[in-house]
């Protein structure tokens, strides 16, 4: 749990910017369509998510190359692997941080979206909330999967 807890804290500083930067871009996004003038039709899921595809990039790199930074400099990987803890737990404990980060900023950006298309009277399909959240999470875990990889690789 310690490890976990301490990945947490070290991906807070790029977990806050990017949930916070996630928040405004969906704000924006979803009041500039709910005050249009004009809706042709009920928007789509790329319509109303449209700063979480953006996420799903930023976010799994940026949090895959600041979790496993440390492999990149000498002192601080010999530090990481002296550790009584397995490397395997040390990437778990990075990766369910990552997780973790990850969720929330999805779950925040869909809520705010939801609450301004519905405080907005603007029709939606109100399954695109229930299936943003997982689709979104599993999207951005596979970028940072695949970043992990590279950092372990290259690292």
């Amino acid at each position: 749990m310690k490890p976990y807890l301490e990945s947490i804290r070290k991906l807070s500083r790029v977990g806050l910017i990017l949930f916070a930067l996630s928040l405004v871009a969906s704000a924006v996004v979803s009041i500039q369509y709910c005050t249009a003038q004009y809706h042709d039709n009920v928007p789509g899921m790329t319509h109303m998510f449209s700063p979480l595809i953006a996420f799903i990039y930023a976010g799994g790199i940026v949090l895959a190359m600041d979790g496993f930074f440390f492999l990149n400099k000498r002192a601080d990987s010999d530090f990481y692997h002296s550790l009584p803890v397995s490397r395997s737990k040390l990437y778990w404990a990075i990766s369910l941080a990552a997780l973790t980060w990850i969720a929330a900023t999805v779950l925040g950006s869909v809520l705010l979206t939801v609450i301004v298309f519905t405080i907005t009277k603007t029709p939606f399909v109100q399954l695109y909330a229930l299936v943003a959240v997982p689709f979104f999470t599993v999207a951005a875990m596979m970028v940072f999967a695949a970043c992990a990889i590279a950092m372990s690789l290259t690292g």
